[in-house]
């Protein structure tokens, strides 16, 4: 798929998450959710694309973010990614929250993302997966990125991708 179709596949699955409208829109709490107002509070999509381009900006408080927080922001990163797939530092830190852990499940906070949203993210890293292969980067940038793909476009209505057992939490369908 080209950039343009995967930019306007991965805008069509994230339209309906808006901008959260309060911290606690934003962040699950905890020791980081400080960090995660201070770094995203009040930002657009467009605000996080363009100061990530001063470096890698703060990926791990992804992991941090209320579930439709991260379907608002992690656009942004994505697109970012793919106008930049060189960007080694960003990589690490994004397809580390994005690929699936050894048990199959993905982050909490991504599994009610819905079917959409993963195969938008499966199409995006099997783009991601060819720019690496041909720029000849890292072989493990090249797997993790094609793990992240193949997970992502087994997703179905009603279950996380390869979410393993029968009592792993329903997604839902947005």
């Amino acid at each position: 798929m080209k950039r343009e179709q995967l930019q306007t596949t991965i805008e069509d699955a994230f339209r309906a998450f808006q901008q959260p409208g309060c911290t606690d829109d934003l962040h699950s709490g905890g020791i980081d959710g400080q960090y995660v107002i201070k770094n995203y509070f009040g930002l657009t999509r467009e605000q996080v694309a363009a100061r990530h381009r001063q470096g890698s900006y703060y990926i791990e408080d992804f992991s941090y973010m209320q579930p439709a927080a991260v379907g608002y922001y992690l656009p942004a990163i994505m697109s970012y990614m793919m106008a930049h797939p060189d960007d080694d530092e960003t990589w690490i830190y994004l397809g580390g929250y994005l690929a699936p852990r050894t048990n199959g499940r993905i982050w909490w906070n991504l599994e009610p993302l819905g079917v959409r949203a993963y195969r938008a993210i499966g199409a995006w890293a099997e783009g991601l997966a060819e720019e690496f292969v041909e720029r000849d980067a890292d072989l493990e940038a090249i797997r993790t990125a094609d793990t992240i793909a193949k997970h992502y476009a087994n997703a179905e209505p009603g279950r996380a991708p390869n979410a393993g057992s029968d009592d792993a939490p329903a997604a839902s369908e947005t």
